[in-house]
C-alpha cells in the first residue's frame, strides 16, 4: 500500500536537505511536525484523496488528524518524527538511514586499504557528512570513490583506457562517466599544484595518456632499459619521446651541452635552431612524474657550470610552471625572456591579453604570499600594473 500523503511526508521530512530531515537521518527522532491543510497541499494531493489518505495513515497510527465536521474535513495533522521509520516501511520505500549505513560501511572499508594521509582525511570528512545526515553527492558516489581508491593504489604506470578496462571492464567508461569528478577529488592530494591540467593531475597518479610525450632538441644520449642507447644529435629538428620511452629511458650523456632550456609552448620550441651547446626541452606545462624522473638525470650528467633556463608565458601559469621546475628539477633554474624588460617590450609591441578579476585576485594572493620566486617578482609587479598576460608567442625568439 502506498499513499501520496505518505510520500509527501517522506520527501518533506526524510529526504530534503532541510535541517529537520538531516537531523532525522542522523538519528535524532524527537519532535512532532504539524502540517496544515493548506491550498498547496490540497492541490498537490487532491482534496478528497488527502482526507482519505489522512484517515488511512491515522488508522495505521502514523499521524494524528485534527478533524472538523465529523471527519469530513481537517485543519491539519500531527506527525511524530519517531514514526518516520515505520512510514518508510508502510510506503514500501528504502529508508535513507539504511543507505547511509551501507555507504559508511563501504567508505570504512576503503579507509582500511588506504595508506595516503590526504585520502584518509578525505574519506573521514565524507563519513562525518553522512553521520550528520548529509547525503552529499561526493559522499554517495560509490563509483567515483572506488576510482579514486584504485588510482591511489597504482604502483606502476598504466594507460588510462587500460585502467578503465580493469576497473569497469570497459575501456571508455572512466573517461566518459567519471574522469572529471574523480579529478576533482584528486586535486586534494598534496602533490597536485594549482593550475595543473586534468591530464597532468592523472599523470601524478601514474595514469598515462597516448598524448603524453616529451620533445627535445640537442646533443643528448639516453639509454633504454640500460641496453639500447639513442643519440638525439642525429635529429637536428628535434625528437619526441613517448610515454613508454620516458618510463624505460634514462639520460646518460649530454656532451658539450652548456645550456639547458625548458620551453612551455611548442611553437617557440620548434623555432629554436639546433645548437651543439644547447639542449632544448619542450615541457608543455607541469612535467608528469615519469617526465620528471627522466629530466632530473640531466642535472647529474651535464658538465659543471651548465646553465639552466626556463621560458614560459608571462602569466600566472608560466610563473607556477617555473616555480614547479625550480622546486622539483633544477634548483639553479633562471628565467629566460620572463623579465620586466621583456614584458614591457611586448606590451609596447601591442601584445597582451587582459585578465579578469578572478585571476587578478590570484595574482594579488601570489604577490602577498611571498611564494613567487625572487627572480620573477618584478615581472609579477608589471603584470599587476598593466593588467595583461603575455603569451610566449608574443616575445621575440632567443
Amino acid at each position: 500500500m502506498g499513499t501520496r500523503l505518505g510520500k509527501w511526508l517522506i520527501e518533506e521530512f526524510g529526504e530534503k536537505k532541510s535541517k529537520t530531515a538531516r537531523a532525522w537521518r542522523a538519528g535524532k527522532t524527537e519532535g512532532v511536525r504539524h502540517p496544515k491543510n493548506t491550498p498547496e497541499l490540497r492541490n498537490q494531493i487532491g482534496r478528497d484523496l488527502l482526507l482519505i489518505e489522512a484517515d488511512l495513515l491515522e488508522r495505521a497510527h502514523l499521524i494524528k488528524v485534527d478533524w472538523t465536521q465529523v471527519r469530513t474535513d481537517m485543519k491539519g495533522f500531527d506527525f511524530p518524527m519517531a514514526n518516520l521509520d515505520r512510514l518508510y516501511e508502510y510506503e514500501g520505500k528504502t529508508n535513507p538511514k539504511t543507505i547511509i549505513q551501507e555507504q559508511k560501511a563501504f567508505i570504512e572499508e576503503l579507509i582500511k586499504g588506504t595508506t595516503q594521509e590526504w585520502l584518509t582525511k578525505y574519506y573521514l570528512s565524507l563519513l562525518e557528512q553522512l553521520s550528520e545526515g548529509n547525503m552529499t553527492a561526493s559522499a554517495m558516489d560509490s563509483e567515483v570513490l572506488r576510482c579514486v581508491y584504485e588510482l591511489a593504489r597504482l604502483e606502476e604506470y598504466q594507460f588510462k583506457r587500460k585502467f578503465s578496462e580493469n576497473v569497469f571492464h570497459n575501456s571508455k567508461t572512466f573517461e566518459k562517466n567519471f574522469q572529471k569528478r574523480v579529478i576533482t577529488v584528486l586535486r586534494n592530494a598534496p602533490q597536485i599544484v594549482e593550475g595543473m591540467e586534468d591530464y597532468e593531475v592523472l599523470a601524478e597518479f601514474q595514469i598515462l595518456t597516448y598524448s603524453q610525450t616529451l620533445a627535445c632538441k640537442g646533443n643528448l644520449t639516453y639509454a633504454i632499459d640500460d641496453t639500447i642507447t639513442v643519440n638525439t644529435s642525429n635529429m637536428p629538428y628535434g625528437t619526441v619521446l613517448n610515454a613508454q620511452t620516458l618510463v624505460h629511458g634514462k639520460p646518460i650523456q649530454a656532451a658539450g651541452v652548456k645550456r639547458v632550456i625548458t620551453i612551455e609552448n611548442q611553437a617557440n620550441y620548434e623555432d629554436m635552431k639546433y645548437d651543439d651547446h644547447t639542449l632544448y626541452i619542450y615541457v608543455h606545462g607541469f612535467p608528469s612524474p615519469k617526465e620528471r624522473n627522466f629530466l632530473r638525470h640531466i642535472a647529474d650528467i651535464v658538465e659543471e657550470g651548465t646553465e639552466f633556463y626556463h621560458w614560459s608565458d608571462m602569466d600566472l601559469g608560466g610563473i607556477r610552471i617555473y616555480r614547479f621546475l625550480k622546486q622539483n628539477l633544477f634548483p639553479a633554474l633562471q628565467p629566460m625572456k620572463m623579465d620586466a624588460e621583456s614584458y614591457v617590450k611586448a606590451i609596447e609591441d601591442g601584445h597582451g591579453i587582459e585578465y579578469d578579476n578572478e585571476k587578478k585576485t590570484k595574482y594579488e594572493e601570489l604577490h602577498a604570499s611571498g611564494e613567487c620566486p625572487e627572480e620573477l617578482k618584478e615581472l609579477l609587479e608589471r603584470i599587476l600594473t598593466h593588467g595583461k598576460d603575455i603569451e610566449q608567442e608574443g616575445v621575440s625568439p632567443i
